[in-house]
């Protein structure tokens, strides 16, 4: 059986999912912790991820003081330095090819500023694949609420029930699943095991065994 019996619309987390930007806010991060002599207990920083920069800064602001905009102006100058020539997840354009072959609507749903994925989609054709973004911006809520998903959905007129949602971040899975949708995790940041207890009806390394689990044979 295919993974969604009904599918309509595959909803894609950004970071970690089409942009292989992982790395990069990282690297950014550490910089920025590094410039200040902040101590860094997780070099990974695996706690802010599918978490929106407000809520990142200011955690990080309450811990290490001084202005939380300026903060995020310069982590963000670091990142933009580092994504001048954005670098995708291996497969996922092939999957998307795979998706439009088959008739289904595409859509975006992130935490990342939609400057940024406005300009990963030039760069690499893409932007016309996408019928709608729902950045953080477009939402009172951000994930783990399902508001994003909801928004998503509700814009294409489609049931979450016939969505499939693709995301790497456990914040990310819980929120699709409270939407009501299916959803498949992307093993990078976290494990196979902890994206199935956050709800993942599937978690893959691979976007070619994503591809199999939705057109099975």
């Amino acid at each position: 059986m295919p993974l969604v019996s009904d599918l309509a619309v595959v909803l894609f987390d950004f970071d970690g999912v089409i942009l292989n930007s992982e790395p990069l806010h990282e690297k950014a991060l550490l910089k920025l912790y590094n410039a200040h002599g902040w101590t860094v207990d997780d070099p990974r920083f695996y706690r802010f991820k599918g978490r929106t920069e407000a809520v990142n800064f200011a955690e990080i602001t309450e811990r290490f003081g001084g202005d939380q905009e300026a903060h995020r102006a310069e982590y963000r100058a670091n990142y933009d330095a580092l994504i001048a020539d954005p670098p995708l997840v291996p497969g996922v354009v092939a999957f998307l090819d795979r998706c439009r072959t088959a008739g289904l609507k595409l859509a975006i749903v992130t935490s990342a500023r939609r400057s940024t994925v406005a300009h990963v989609l030039e760069a690499h054709g893409l932007d016309g694949r996408f019928a709608t973004v729902v950045a953080d911006d477009d939402v009172t809520e951000a994930k783990p609420h399902p508001e994003p998903y909801l928004t998503a959905a509700a814009r294409l007129g489609i049931d979450p029930a016939r969505c499939l949602v693709v995301e790497d971040s456990l914040h990310g899975v819980a929120s699709g699943r409270a939407a009501g949708a299916t959803v498949a995790g992307r093993v990078e940041s976290f494990s196979a095991e902890a994206l199935r207890q956050a709800g993942a009806a599937l978690a893959f390394d691979d976007y070619a065994d994503l591809a199999a689990a939705v057109w099975p044979g």
